[in-house]
């Protein structure tokens, strides 16, 4: 038996939103030294679905999919909106920026989240709320910890309101490492 492979859909960044994003994380890191997991901007990305462990003969029925469903979207602006976490800004686990207000994106979303349930993946319990992922806070924070977080949170006011024009959608194995995962583009899709 082959072994399985971690997979996900995602929308891939620029160059120039991840510049944005590296002064926000610089500004964000400021924070006394808190127990948070920073995702390297060259990583972050905008996931429209999490796969998890896939066979290899997977790939090429979900690339099957996302080719003949996808295609059919046409490019669109993404927006940046500013910060939050999940799941809340008082008790913040997960540190993101949000993505703003764009049907296309969620009709996207939508279509390859029915789609992979026909192909037997499971659908998402939670609805999709669309964001990139700057950080993790690690399980040992403390309650100061976290209310140092939020404090810095809400005193960031990201003053960009970066975008940019998504013009494929990508299909990524995660390799998991001791020092963060490496991401490898199995195929992306041209939107029209």
């Amino acid at each position: 038996m082959m072994a399985t492979l971690r997979a996900f859909i995602a929308i891939d960044l620029s160059e120039e939103v991840k510049a944005e994003i590296g002064m926000v994380l610089r500004k964000l890191q400021a924070v006394s030294p808190v127990p948070v997991k920073w995702v390297s901007p060259d990583n972050i990305h905008l996931t429209l679905k999490f796969l998890g462990d896939i066979q290899p003969a997977q790939v090429e029925r979900v690339g099957q999919f996302l080719r003949t469903e996808i295609c059919q979207f046409s490019s669109f602006s993404l927006t940046l909106t500013g910060l939050g976490a999940f799941p809340n800004m008082n008790r913040p686990r997960v540190i993101w920026i949000g993505i703003g207000d764009q049907p296309l994106l969620l009709s996207l979303q939508a279509v390859i989240e029915k789609g992979l349930e026909r192909l037997g993946f499971p659908a998402e319990q939670r609805s999709f709320k669309p964001h990139l992922t700057l950080g993790r806070v690690k399980d040992s924070a403390t309650v100061g910890d976290l209310k140092a977080i939020a404090k810095r949170l809400s005193e960031i006011e990201p003053r960009f309101l970066a975008s940019q024009q998504v013009r494929f959608v990508c299909l990524y194995r995660s390799i998991l490492q001791p020092a963060g995962p490496i991401y490898e583009q199995l195929f992306r899709v041209l939107l029209k």
